[in-house]
């Protein structure tokens, strides 16, 4: 009987005992920035059908931006920040064009276009639709980046970039759209209203030819020296070449 009492009262020492321990503590480490990737998305999101390939001379075809496949109607965004230098139709094919930051400019066909000349645009932005027309021989959007005179592979912009943000935050800025714009002055130095505008052009006759590079040089003409989009492209190739109005066929 004794012995039993004895062993109880050890039992119950041991359990206060083990009651009084303090709890296992786990060490939380500090909470580490967390690692933020910006990861650009292409302007559709079929696969690429033709990748970019420069010919060795600017006379030359060749593949001067790179080709998705994509639906008619489906969206395109914009996979950079920056202004509308362009937004209308050439040589039958609806065309925006984005001048960047850096001086750079890229270019989409066929789009039908939701955005205007002169309005600033954000990264994943819809800039439009795809339409159809030139330069595909088939349903597809033709994605083209140009420096001056100098046509560059435009999947460069599609790099990942990570930086390090705070956990508590994220990017912002005063347009809300959470990325740092400012207007980018256009060409010219002059501000353009925002308002669609472009330049109808004769028929396309040359699909599959590499027909990018006549549009785009079309483009470039347009947003050049301060003129302005909107102003006809045909009316001043009919003035300064006695109105013959075409456009380059060697490649895109």
């Amino acid at each position: 009987m004794r012995r039993s009492v004895c062993i109880s009262l050890l039992i119950i020492t041991v359990g206060i005992c083990l009651l009084a321990l303090p709890a296992p503590s786990h060490s939380v480490a500090a909470v580490p920035a967390r690692s933020v990737a910006n990861r650009p998305t292409p302007p559709v999101l079929g696969p690429v059908i033709k990748g970019f390939a420069p010919p060795a001379e600017k006379w030359l075809p060749g593949s001067r931006g790179v080709e998705f496949a994509a639906s008619v109607g489906e969206p395109v965004t914009t996979v950079t920040a920056g202004v509308v230098v362009f937004a209308g139709q050439v040589a039958g094919a609806g065309v925006v064009s984005i001048l960047l930051a850096d001086g750079r400019r890229t270019t989409h066909m066929p789009v039908v276009p939701s955005v205007a000349v002169g309005q600033v645009v954000v990264p994943g932005q819809q800039i439009g639709v795809v339409g159809m027309g030139p330069p595909c021989t088939r349903t597809c959007l033709h994605w083209g980046l140009k420096k001056g005179d100098v046509y560059q592979n435009p999947m460069t912009l599609l790099q990942l970039q990570v930086r390090l943000l705070p956990l508590d935050s994220r990017p912002h800025s005063a347009s809300g759209h959470g990325w740092p714009v400012r207007p980018l002055s256009l060409p010219g130095g002059s501000r353009r209203k925002a308002a669609s505008s472009g330049a109808l052009m004769p028929p396309w006759r040359g699909a599959g030819r590499d027909a990018a590079l006549g549009i785009d040089t079309t483009v470039t003409e347009a947003t050049r020296g301060g003129s302005g989009a909107g102003m006809s492209l045909a009316k001043r190739s009919a003035q300064s070449f006695g109105g013959n109005v075409g456009v380059d066929l060697r490649g895109g």
